[in-house]
C-alpha cells in the first residue's frame, strides 16, 4: 500500500463519518499530527498503516451520506 492509498483511505472514511481525517488518524493511532505529515510526502511504519486500517474497518460511518437514502 502507498502513502497516497493510505490517504485516500482515510479521506474517504472521513467523509462518511463527517469527520476531518486528522481526526480519524488521531484516534486510529492517538497521533494528531502524523495526517498532516503523511500529506506533506513522509510516511509512516508498516504497523502504523495497519492500525489505522484496522481502526477504519472496525468503526464504520454512522453517518449518512449527504445525497443517500437510509
Amino acid at each position: 500500500m502507498s502513502t497516497q492509498e493510505l490517504i485516500d483511505e482515510v479521506e474517504s472514511h472521513a467523509r462518511q463519518c463527517g469527520l476531518s481525517p486528522s481526526t480519524i488518524v488521531s484516534r486510529a493511532v492517538s497521533n494528531g499530527r502524523l495526517y498532516g505529515r503523511l500529506k506533506n510526502g513522509h510516511g509512516c511504519t508498516l504497523e502504523t498503516a495497519a492500525r489505522i486500517r484496522a481502526y477504519i474497518a472496525k468503526n464504520p460511518p454512522t453517518k449518512t451520506p449527504e445525497g443517500a437514502h437510509a
